[in-house]
Parts: structure tokens; sequence; C-alpha cells
């Protein structure tokens, strides 16, 4: 009887919880996409309830917790054999390992091995989130009616520069000739 209203207690924030990928890995924002009662009924199951033993294994704890989180749901059908995950309650773990797998490898078939063993988005979800993003990426570009990295930071200097680039003209499809040097100086 313990153990169930436990469950119910933990289950009931879990499934209160939303966060909503914004298209950035902040700091904390693992912290923030799992509640705190599920960190800490899983953090005990590792350490007891001992404090000390808890902060050794935080990361482990964090990392189950966030695929606790993703792979639970509210209602299952009986005779569904899929799984539904909530844009809403996806935590970062899911989120980096699809996006990671993708950049690495662009791989359908591995994604989709990752996702039915619940540790990452499904391939579909992968491509909406890339295509957000870039489309993200695309409007600031036209509100600052400049194109330039997204990782420039406002109030460092950087410089850029473009090397001279020559062909060899006794190739194949070589053509003679040379591109001059540009420097390009940002201050933000």
């Amino acid at each position: 009887m313990l153990l169930y209203k436990a469950e119910q207690i933990v289950r009931k924030d879990m499934m209160a919880m939303q966060y909503i990928f914004n298209g950035t890995f902040e700091t904390g924002c693992q912290q923030n996409s799992v509640p705190q009662s599920l960190k800490t009924l899983v953090g005990m199951i590792f350490g007891g309830p001992y404090v000390k033993m808890q902060s050794i294994e935080a990361h482990t704890t964090l990392t189950i917790s966030q695929l606790l989180q993703f792979n639970s749901s509210i209602r299952r059908r009986k005779d569904s054999s899929t799984v539904f995950h909530s844009t809403e309650r996806e935590p970062l773990l899911s989120i980096y390992l699809g996006l990671l797998l993708h950049a690495e490898t662009r791989k359908r078939g591995l994604i989709y091995k990752m996702y039915f063993l619940g540790l990452s988005l499904s391939y579909d979800r992968i491509m909406n989130l890339s295509t957000a993003l870039g489309n993200l990426i695309c409007e600031a570009f036209n509100i600052e009616n400049v194109v330039c990295p997204a990782k420039l930071r406002s109030g460092v200097f950087t410089t850029a520069a473009v090397d001279n680039i020559y062909h060899n003209p006794s190739s194949n499809t070589g053509v003679h000739g040379n591109v001059g040097v540009k420097r390009l100086n940002y201050t933000n």
C-alpha cells in the first residue's frame, strides 16, 4: 500500500510536469525537465535515504529519471503496441540523444532502434525539431538583417578570415586564379 501511495504521488507530478524544448541546452535544463519527487525516489532507490549517497549518483539518478519521464504515459491502450510520447514532457536526454545520433550518423534505422528501446525521440520527431531549429535561425537572421553564426555572443570581439585559394592549373578541372584575402571584424 505504501508503494502504491508513493507511485501515485510521483506519477501525478510526472504527468503534471511540462517542459518544452526551446532549442538550447541551458545550464540546469536537465534538472528542470523532471519533477523533484521522481529524482528523489530514484535517488533513494539507488542510494537509500542518505543524502551523501544520493549526491554521488546524481548523474545516474538524473538519467534514469529522464528516461522514466520520457517513457511514462497518461494511459496506454491494451491492444496498442506503439508508445506515445508527449512533446510537452520530453526530457532533454532523449532530445539530445536523438539529435546527436542524427548529427553523427544520419541513420534512420539506428534512431528508430534507440526510439523503440525508449532512449531517443523518433526519427520523425527529430526531423521536426531540426526543421524548427533551422527556421528559428533563419528568423533570427531576418530580424537582425545580417547572416552570422548563431554562436556569436554579444560583447565578444570576433575576427574571421578567408584565406587565398589557389587552383592547380595542371589538373584536368583546375582553373588558374586566386581569391583575395577578406577579413571581417565584428564587435558587438
